[in-house]
């Protein structure tokens, strides 16, 4: 924050300080002032149109979601990926906004876009497990929650997948227990 408060000193109008700062304002929980960084760093970004506008209104919207501002999050959200329909992250994104807000329907749809674009993001399987359930969507949550499982583990991620496979024996107490599938 303080090496960003510097350089905005000496360039009031490099986006990417307000956006490096946001960041870690946001990350020290100071959300109010993350979301005036941000709001900074889109205007200045499109002054020079910079190529990462669909990352800073990606951001923001995650900003705005923490804020539980849940229309603008989704504005951001959707604005981000009119700029760049290949992040996976801001479908992955998107879609945890919707859970949140109980319309699962259109959570999972977001969360399969996102594993279209990348087929091994682990939590993304988790997330549309967790709306599957909602929806009762019992088999297709845990078909999700086995390929996380598998995922973490050859990611190396032990707590995660061990946590996966907790939500598994929750879920369906007939699922492989962790002894089970350590023997695999």
């Amino acid at each position: 924050v303080i090496d960003n408060d510097r350089l905005l000193k000496l360039q009031p109008d490099d986006f990417r300080a307000y956006y490096n700062r946001g960041l870690a304002l946001a990350e020290l929980d100071n959300l109010s002032k993350a979301l005036a960084d941000f709001n900074q760093a889109l205007h200045w970004a499109s002054v020079v149109n910079a190529p990462n506008l669909a990352e800073i209104y990606s951001d923001r919207g995650l900003v705005q979601a923490r804020l539980r501002h849940w229309q603008e999050a989704i504005g951001d959200l959707n604005q981000s990926i009119r700029l760049d329909p290949t992040r996976y992250q801001t479908f992955h994104n998107r879609g945890c906004v919707r859970e949140q807000q109980g319309d699962y329907q259109a959570a999972v749809q977001d969360f399969t876009m996102a594993l279209r674009l990348n087929p091994t993001y682990a939590s993304t399987y988790v997330n549309r497990a967790i709306a599957h359930l909602k929806l009762n969507q019992k088999p297709l949550a845990l078909k999700d929650l086995r390929q996380a499982s598998a995922y973490f583990l050859a990611e190396g991620s032990h707590k995660s997948y061990q946590q996966v496979m907790a939500l598994m024996q929750q879920v369906e107490p007939e699922a492989p227990s962790l002894q089970g599938m350590a023997n695999l």
